[in-house]
């Protein structure tokens, strides 16, 4: 695995317990770091390493998914992190803002928890054994 670290906006604590649990219990040992508050994201990454990908709830507040992709996009240093979008449901016209903003990739998080711990897994080994960052 590489020395990289997810770095993962959600505000939602039972989203995080679970994909943390999912993390441990697939012995996939990829560091995950949460944020709370999109505010914080930009200096989480100035304190830490760079993170090898971040995961955006697209409900995030105060600033939504759209704006904080922009704000990585628009600043030199963190424009190259691969950026991925967690949605609640498949609207094309939000897909299509978000890509056209720079989102890597926009995931739609499934309903049960069987189809929820495959999608981490696969997340995870895509962008830490698959993926070059």
């Amino acid at each position: 695995m590489s020395d990289k670290y997810v770095l993962m906006l959600e505000n939602d604590i039972d989203d995080r317990y679970f994909t943390q649990s999912t993390i441990t219990e697939l012995g996939l040992g990829i560091p995950v770091r949460y944020e709370y508050w999109s505010p914080s994201l930009l200096k989480s990454i100035r304190k830490n390493d760079r993170p090898g990908v971040i995961l955006l709830a697209y409900n995030t507040s105060p600033e939504n998914g759209i704006e904080i992709v922009k704000s990585f996009r628009d600043h030199p240093d963190y424009a190259a992190i691969p950026i991925v979008i967690l949605i609640e449901e498949s609207l094309p016209d939000l897909m299509s803002k978000y890509y056209l903003a720079g989102v890597n990739t926009v995931i739609k998080k499934p309903a049960s928890s069987a189809l929820t711990t495959k999608k981490i897994e696969t997340f995870f080994r895509y962008w830490f054994e698959v993926a070059e960052i």
